[in-house]
């Protein structure tokens, strides 16, 4: 994969992130006090601007109440 198309990946996801956010009417400091993870992280990994790991998604999708799907390319 391209760097061009992994950062693209990223900010699609980071964008995501930010609309389910706002979707449940948090701010990143409060999603941040129920996840444990920094404020500023969260705001970096909405913008695109910071990768992070799987479990970090998955703790922000939890506190979101949402989940990873797995999709199989055929």
């Amino acid at each position: 994969m391209e760097k061009e198309e992994l950062l693209n990946n990223r900010k699609k996801i980071g964008k995501q992130l930010r609309e389910l956010r706002l979707k449940k009417k948090l701010s990143s400091d409060e999603l941040g006090l129920t996840t444990g993870i920094n404020p500023s992280l969260i705001r970096r990994i909405e913008r695109g601007e910071s990768s992070t790991g799987i479990d970090l998604y998955y703790q922000l999708l939890k506190a979101l109440g949402a989940e990873f799907i797995i999709k199989e390319d055929i």
